[in-house]
């Protein structure tokens, strides 16, 4: 059996060309039909698998654009809205306004405006409990230019990029390759008991041929803790060593009975 599971991706998706209305907060918009057809161009183009779980904001643009990109059940995730501006109508120097969201990311950049770090930790936290969920195959997710570059950056592990939301197309995809689970899962409880059982007494069994202790509780145990250090089979290592310990303690108590038995 190979260490480690499939490979799984994480597909960010943002929305085709919205539907502008300076009279309403752009959280209202529709996706623009007129613009439908590049969705449908995206859709037949394979970048987007179609037998992965999909997942959407609750924004009309967003979820028209899931629509249009599969046939498959897509779950609504109020989380991966975008970042909350409630303001109305145009703002002179937007491009400047959501750079300083950026620069500082614990302040509202804008009067109605959500501080990007609570944009953050709400869609990360999200995605997080969704790969959680889902922790075989691709998950596809529907969302915003602003917020998904906040995804991208907890996924990849790389600092925030303010550059990624104007680098993105309507409709655009990112697709991050995420490092592969292990297969080698801890000792459940009552497995890690038995196989303590079973070292004890083949620890036992060679104490009376050999008269020495340790021939089998020692090997083991180095293996146990060799297996602890890499990260892929941490838990297992762990787990292992504990039933080692529980091992020793057993085979002591019992050497420990048969030195003060009376001859």
């Amino acid at each position: 059996m190979p260490l480690l599971g499939p490979a799984r991706r994480v597909h960010l998706v943002r929305h085709g060309l919205p539907l502008m209305d300076p009279d309403r907060p752009a959280s209202d918009w529709e996706l623009d039909p007129a613009a439908e057809h590049t969705v449908r161009q995206l859709r037949a183009s394979g970048r987007i698998p179609q037998d992965a779980r999909w997942f959407t904001s609750p924004e009309p643009k967003a979820r028209r654009t899931a629509e249009l990109l599969t046939d498959r059940p897509v779950e609504i995730v109020d989380a991966l809205r975008e970042q909350v501006r409630l303001h109305v109508g145009w703002i002179p120097d937007f491009g400047a306004v959501l750079a300083s969201a950026y620069d500082e990311p614990d302040r509202a950049a804008y009067e109605g405006w959500e501080p990007l770090e609570t944009t953050r930790r709400r869609a990360t936290t999200a995605v997080r409990e969704l790969m959680r969920r889902h922790p075989t195959g691709d998950l596809v997710l529907v969302g915003h230019g602003t917020c998904l570059s906040l995804v991208a950056a907890d996924l990849t592990g790389t600092a925030v990029d303010p550059r990624t939301p104007t680098a993105l197309g309507f409709p655009d995809v990112v697709t991050v390759e995420m490092p592969r689970p292990s297969r080698l899962a801890p000792l459940t409880l009552r497995s890690g008991l038995l196989v303590a059982l079973v070292l004890a007494i083949a620890d036992l069994v060679a104490w009376k041929l050999t008269g020495r202790v340790g021939w089998v509780l020692v090997p083991t145990g180095v293996v146990a803790a060799l297996a602890a250090v890499p990260s892929r089979t941490r838990e297992l290592g762990v787990s292992l060593l504990a039933a080692v310990l529980l091992s020793a303690f057993v085979v002591t108590v019992v050497l420990l009975g048969v030195i003060r038995m009376p001859a």
